[in-house]
């Protein structure tokens, strides 16, 4: 139905003095501009680095997945209950040559799903902890050299940013709270998560929960929404899967007779609303779906390590959402061209 530059971050980065890393990505994607990250990484130790500005808040491992090495067009429903960035400090690093790592992060606090504004609009803050292993990383059991196992968690005392969510594959609104409603005491996420990469074969999931002190009028009560996926890849010709991407063996050329790799790739997710949102009139099922699940089909041509093309087939059932009966499934293909380097 259109075609969309859904996407167009140049990205200015760069290292100083060996141990200063600075790294700068607006987007110019959906006819506006902003600015997605801005942060100075101070690199002293391996084990103990300091990130300073605007960056990913260590939630979501799919989140947390570079847009380019992402194994379908668009993120799950997990990530409508993750802010997509925060603006703070966050230490991180790694022992065990990166068999574990962490991200400990003192931020603003934002809305889930979101990515502004830059600055706080209250004075309470969010510490988000995240430990990530790979305990068969350095060892010389292959099959299980990239298991990795994670859990990752927030929480702030005081949270007035009042999300909406839509959906993965069509970016359409299904939920939103009703006028009126308020956001205002803590707020927690908790998010195990694991992925599984051996030889072609790719898996990954997570579940994503978020806890939310709201109000409407003076009722107040906590509201616990959740979501979760599960998704695996197979890469056709033979490459090796992986977090970050899939590498060919031999690039895309007509003349040569090759073609890249190609990669097909499954997943289902699904979001729920607390029932007693709307139980108690913070929305209404006549407007908003209290669940939405969805299952994808994909395929990904890797025609050299910097020019990728997806091609997604997603349909996602709602629960109510439309008057008195469920609101339509939505159905959706997209392609997408991608360069990246």
């Amino acid at each position: 139905s259109q075609f969309l530059l859904r996407r167009v971050r140049p990205i200015l980065a760069g290292t100083l003095y060996h141990d200063f890393d600075f790294f700068l990505q607006p987007d110019f994607g959906g006819n506006a501009a902003a600015i997605y990250d801005a942060y100075l990484d101070v690199k002293p130790a391996a084990c103990a680095n300091l990130r300073v500005g605007k960056f990913k808040q260590p939630l979501g491992l799919e989140r947390l997945q570079t847009d380019s090495f992402l194994t379908f067009a668009e993120r799950g429903l997990t990530a409508d209950l993750i802010p997509q960035r925060d603006t703070g400090l966050e230490l991180y690093g790694g022992f065990f040559g990166n068999a574990l790592t962490y991200q400990a992060a003192f931020t603003n606090g934002e809305a889930d799903g979101a990515f502004q504004p830059d600055s706080d609009t209250n004075n309470a803050k969010v510490g988000t902890l995240r430990v990530f292993a790979q305990p068969f990383k350095n060892t010389a059991i292959v099959p299980l050299q990239k298991l990795g196992l994670g859990l990752a968690g927030s929480y702030t005392g005081d949270n007035n940013n009042i999300p909406t969510y839509k959906t993965a594959a069509g970016q359409e609104q299904f939920f939103s709270y009703s006028s009126g409603v308020l956001f205002n005491g803590e707020q927690s996420h908790i998010n195990p998560q694991a992925n599984y990469y051996w030889g072609p074969l790719g898996a990954y999931g997570e579940y994503t929960q978020t806890n939310q002190v709201a109000q409407v009028g003076r009722l107040q009560t906590r509201l616990t929404n959740q979501a979760w996926q599960v998704a695996t890849s197979w890469v056709v010709t033979g490459e090796n899967a992986s977090y970050t991407g899939v590498a060919p063996k031999k690039d895309f050329n007509l003349q040569a007779g090759t073609w890249g790799a190609w990669e097909v790739a499954a997943r289902v997710h699904q979001l729920q609303i607390d029932p007693e949102t709307f139980r108690l009139g913070f929305a209404s099922l006549a407007t908003s779906a209290s669940r939405a699940t969805a299952y994808t089909a994909g395929i990904n041509w890797y025609l050299n390590k910097f020019v990728k093309f997806v091609a997604d087939y997603e349909q996602t059932w709602f629960k109510d959402g439309n008057g008195t009966g469920n609101r339509p499934i939505e159905r959706v293909f997209d392609t997408r061209w991608q360069v990246a380097f």
